[in-house]
């Protein structure tokens, strides 16, 4: 058994340890109720998805034809054998510290100061889940190695001394209650800065920040965050609110990246000139989308065997192949 990611000395005895801790997660996509998740993972163009353990069948039939994930029990928002138990307990008890925050009141045009949690646990709070999004690489990036290390020590030592980080939160309340857009978790790091989304909030943190302003592009976002106007962990922490609109275009904005970064055009277009050896006419690169789009069912859409199935698709209607009889194709080169 492997060491404890946090304290390094006891073993990794722990089961179920939520990456993002659950009040949270199941606000993303478990329409608040624990167990209930219904998520979506997405990896090198490919997506699939994950099922809470009180999501029945029923309910994974109407989301994909994959009898793997219907009867799959795995939870990507959950890991084993990362945590000890002590560590685990004390994760809990800095997110039950955190909780009471959720139902702060907000107005539209002044910061919420949030005095349901002290100062240096709020801090604390949030550096366990960019700690835990970092170590386990569970958005595909880590903290610089000295900045992983620095917040591990703070959290095994529960204090902030030393720390040297400031950071800006902002907050939508309740955005996926009143928006059809839902909400994610997802994080961005660079140099010495970290951007994180989770449910209806918004986390900028910046390491050992000696200017008066600080500028950085984090999940193609432009941040310009004033010294003064952020939070240390030695006062009560402030909320700034994000008008709904605005959320939308940040939800919209990150939808738009994560779509350019799966690369379905360029990979339709090399797989169309290594057969064909000429590049993927615009309209059959259209019919590809558009067939994409009214066919299979959610969790089935961006797989390796939904888009061959609409580029033949798509082939056929364009004459650029035609299905034999016995279930092969022949690809009539001179309409390339």
């Amino acid at each position: 058994m492997s060491k404890c990611l946090l304290c390094k000395e006891k073993d990794a005895n722990k089961t179920g340890s939520h990456i993002i801790p659950s009040f949270l997660m199941k606000r993303i996509n478990g329409g608040g109720k624990r167990d209930h998740e219904v998520g979506f993972v997405i990896k090198n163009g490919i997506s699939f998805p994950y099922f809470g353990r009180d999501i029945y069948e029923d309910k994974r039939r109407t989301i994909t034809d994959n009898e793997d994930l219907i009867y799959s029990r795995d939870n990507y928002d959950v890991k084993d054998y990362i945590l000890c138990k002590s560590c685990e307990d004390y994760f809990s008890l800095l997110e039950s510290k955190y909780a009471p925050s959720l139902n702060l009141n907000f107005s539209a045009d002044s910061n919420a100061i949030n005095t349901k949690v002290s100062p240096s646990n709020a801090l604390l709070f949030w550096c366990s889940i960019i700690w835990r999004v970092s170590v386990t690489e569970h958005f595909g990036c880590r903290l610089r190695q000295d900045l992983e290390e620095r917040v591990r020590l703070a959290l095994v030592n529960d204090s902030v001394e030393g720390l040297n980080v400031h950071y800006a939160l902002f907050r939508c309340k309740d955005y996926s209650k009143t928006s059809e857009f839902g909400t994610f978790v997802c994080m961005d790091t660079r140099d010495n800065g970290v951007l994180i989304f989770v449910d209806d909030f918004m986390l900028a943190m910046i390491f050992d920040l000696n200017e008066d302003e600080y500028a950085v592009e984090l999940l193609e976002i432009k941040l310009k965050l004033k010294r003064d106007k952020l939070n240390t962990g030695e006062k009560y922490e402030e909320i700034a609110p994000i008008p709904n609109n605005v959320f939308t275009q940040l939800m919209q904005s990150f939808i738009h990246m994560v779509i350019r970064n799966m690369q379905i055009p360029e990979n339709f277009q090399k797989m169309h000139e290594l057969i064909f050896k000429n590049q993927i006419p615009n309209e059959v690169l259209y019919d590809i989308f558009n067939i994409m789009q009214s066919t299979g069912k959610l969790g089935d859409k961006y797989t390796v065997e939904h888009y061959s199935w609409c580029y033949k698709e798509a082939l056929k209607k364009h004459g650029l192949i035609v299905e034999n009889e016995d279930g092969t194709y022949t690809i009539i080169k001179t309409r390339c």
